[in-house]
């Protein structure tokens, strides 16, 4: 109900920042970004200082900014770039505020920059920061996969296992992305053989990626074998299995498949 938090909010006789994040936070949420850069703007202006917090819902809106495609009109500016102007102008703040080693706010600051096409500009955060959590790798690898970098995301992955970090679902994920898109049917069987071993609870949208990875560099049997052993299948994962198949020339089977697909 954003309208009514919108008027509680309005009705306070005093606004603390407590009460500014959780407004802004709100509409983050629910994927209102453009709303809450405007709330961030009215909070600067009513002299309301911000914290850890502020700048992390504030950065996140500018990362849902990037997602949209169409021009804005003033000027022209795509709004990638209008989001990269204000994440950069955020940074600044924050690096003023000395918020500048904060880990939520450096990670959520990687994705932005990541969103945005920005590859240099993330690394440098990232190789700037004094520690890196597993959030700060998948930041980095998936900045990496996102801009086709993917050999640098497999080899920043591989120097994440090195340092000792432990791989999530995230992790493997844009690992066997990069995998796929290089073809590389070893390393990516490398890279099932740590999620099998890593004791994560795999999820159907590893499976589906695993499943990728498989159709992508032509490996039938691994296919048709890690289909059959996945627990749940969804419609992302019958078309993977169908295209694997048509792709072999399994065209009877494709088919065979399809119309199961179409009773389940």
């Amino acid at each position: 109900s954003l309208r009514e938090a919108q008027e509680v909010f309005d009705k306070l006789s005093i606004r603390d920042v407590v009460s500014w994040n959780t407004l802004l936070s709100t509409f983050v949420e629910h994927g209102r970004g453009e709303k809450a850069l405007r709330l961030f703007r009215q909070m600067r202006e009513e002299g309301v200082k911000p914290d850890e917090r502020t700048f992390v819902n504030v950065i996140q809106s500018c990362c849902m900014y990037s997602e949209k495609e169409e021009a804005v009109i003033d000027e022209g500016k795509p709004m990638k770039m209008i989001s990269l102007e204000i994440g950069r102008a955020i940074h600044a703040d924050a690096k003023k505020m000395g918020f500048a080693s904060n880990i939520f706010i450096v990670n959520t600051l990687i994705t932005l920059y990541g969103k945005c096409g920005r590859v240099v500009y993330a690394r440098t955060v990232f190789d700037r920061m004094t520690s890196q959590d597993i959030v700060s790798w998948n930041a980095m690898i998936t900045t990496y996969a996102q801009n086709r970098y993917s050999h640098m995301a497999l080899f920043l992955f591989n120097e994440m296992l090195y340092r000792g970090i432990k791989p999530n679902n995230i992790s493997f994920v844009c690992a066997l992305d990069a995998c796929t898109s290089l073809e590389l049917l070893l390393e990516g069987k490398k890279v099932h053989a740590l999620v099998n071993n890593s004791g994560v609870v795999q999820d159907i949208s590893l499976g589906n990626t695993l499943l990728n990875m498989y159709g992508k560099c032509r490996s039938l049997a691994d296919a048709k074998s890690l289909f059959k052993r996945m627990p749940l299948h969804d419609v992302v994962s019958w078309n993977a299995m169908i295209t694997v198949l048509s792709v072999n020339e399994e065209d009877d089977e494709a088919l065979c498949l399809m119309t199961c697909n179409m009773k389940v």
